[in-house]
């Protein structure tokens, strides 16, 4: 509340006697009494708003964790195929099997091969620091780890349900550019840069659902996914 110079003002009349002194007086202290009452609602409203401004900027955020994984990422109406196979059909493997996989796809593509485990975290593991080149021509089959390659992938734990998750672009994905996730055999991926490679293909990983395409240039793409069961050394199939 703003208070202005006219309310605080105080006429005292001329004359100089008791009447007109008695009156000034009785002026002046209800003038002064409206201003201390006034003074004590802005006061009170001042420290409502602090008392306000306190709690509202106190209170804990409460932030939504929602867990991306490679499976949200779908293309609904992809204008190609691109294809793998495991180099065991069942995809079934017990600890120290030799894992290996086929990519193939149908135009001449950019190809990213992205493993996720049973506990949740993904890597890309084509390409990578023994086959860096993932421009792939069209129906020309990559095996990884390449054929010639002395590298094999075996199985390890954790054990349980995995994912391979196979995309290929007309163009490089800008996500997975950087060549940090090509310097390895297995490249770690955030759930951010999960999240990032589905929205930079129109596809949010949090809803597969198609998103409008930015750009009337979109990228062209494709995507498979293979799941992969793994089990301790002991388990009888």
């Amino acid at each position: 509340m703003r208070i202005s110079g006219d309310a605080l003002s105080t006429v005292v009349p001329k004359s100089g006697g008791r009447g007109s002194r008695r009156a000034a007086h009785s002026a002046i202290n209800t003038t002064a009494h409206q201003t201390n009452r006034r003074t004590g609602i802005s006061r009170t409203l001042v420290a409502i708003s602090a008392s306000l401004i306190l709690i509202i900027t106190t209170q804990p955020a409460t932030a939504q964790t929602t867990k991306v994984t490679l499976s949200d990422i779908q293309q609904q109406a992809p204008s190609f195929l691109v294809g793998a196979t495991l180099n065991r059909e069942s995809g079934e493997y017990r600890e120290g099997d030799s894992f290996s996989l086929e990519v193939v796809s149908e135009i001449d593509a950019y190809v990213y091969v992205i493993y996720q485990q049973v506990d949740g975290q993904s890597y890309q593991v084509f390409p990578n620091a023994g086959q860096p080149n993932n421009r792939l021509a069209a129906r020309q089959a990559v095996q990884i780890p390449a054929k010639d390659d002395l590298f094999r992938w075996r199985i390890t734990g954790p054990f349980g349900e995995e994912k391979v998750k196979v995309i290929a672009a007309d163009q490089p994905i800008n996500v997975l550019a950087d060549p940090k996730l090509r310097s390895k055999r297995f490249n770690r991926l955030p759930a951010e840069t999960i999240k990032g490679v589905g929205l930079e293909l129109g596809a949010d990983p949090i809803d597969p659902e198609p998103l409008p395409d930015p750009d009337p240039v979109a990228v062209r793409w494709a995507e498979t996914e293979i799941t992969v069961n793994t089990y301790p050394r002991n388990h009888e199939f």
